[in-house]
């Protein structure tokens, strides 16, 4: 499927993990760059002076001014990588959660019978890169995949789920078959999990 999709496992169900691609920060790398720019430029003209044992109190400020634009560059630059980390999104065979927290876990679902709507919003930059947000309504509840990678994609996933949840419930998780076998002289066996992969940038 491309580089952007890795199986994989989980505990407690597998599913299908979405997390947020990096192509939605490119903001972030484009202040970056220009932060990165005007640094150098403040470093040479104003001849800063970078020393981790400052004597007086000019080159304690100058210190100061370096490791300010070095951390305001290094936010810019991992908050991709923060946000992978603390937020994930799950599609399984039954609902659809949020998962967020590093070490301690705060979790949303929304079962499929109980969602009203899914929808999918792009920016100019999302149509031309394939990547936006993802809206699932519930009746109490919403969760908004955000930044994900092909999102009407993961629309159609949703909604494939919805119909087979709804139509065929009694069917095992989802009420999903798959026929095996060969000219239609198979066995069925019950599809307990959907693969996990996760879309990233």
């Amino acid at each position: 499927m491309g580089k952007d999709y890795v199986e994989a496992g989980g505990g407690g169900g597998r599913g299908l993990t979405i997390k947020t691609s990096r192509i939605y920060y490119y903001n972030n790398y484009i202040l970056a760059a220009l932060m990165l720019f005007l640094a150098s430029m403040v470093y040479v003209n104003f001849n800063l002076t970078l020393t981790f044992t400052p004597r007086t109190l000019s080159e304690f400020m100058n210190t100061m001014i370096v490791f300010a634009f070095v951390a305001v560059i290094t936010y810019l630059v991992e908050e991709a990588t923060i946000e992978k980390m603390m937020r994930k999104y799950v599609i399984t065979n039954d609902e659809v959660a949020k998962i967020e927290g590093v070490l301690r876990k705060n979790r949303i679902s929304i079962p499929y019978a109980n969602i009203s709507d899914v929808r999918v919003r792009k920016g100019v930059a999302g149509r031309l890169f394939n990547f936006g947000d993802v809206y699932v309504t519930g009746f109490k509840d919403e969760i908004k995949i955000k930044g994900a990678k092909n999102p009407e994609m993961v629309s159609r996933i949703i909604g494939a789920k919805m119909s087979a949840s709804r139509a065929g419930g009694g069917r095992g998780e989802g009420g999903m078959e798959v026929k095996l076998g060969k000219k239609g002289k198979g066995r069925k066996r019950k599809n307990k999990e959907a693969e996990e992969i996760e879309i990233a940038g």
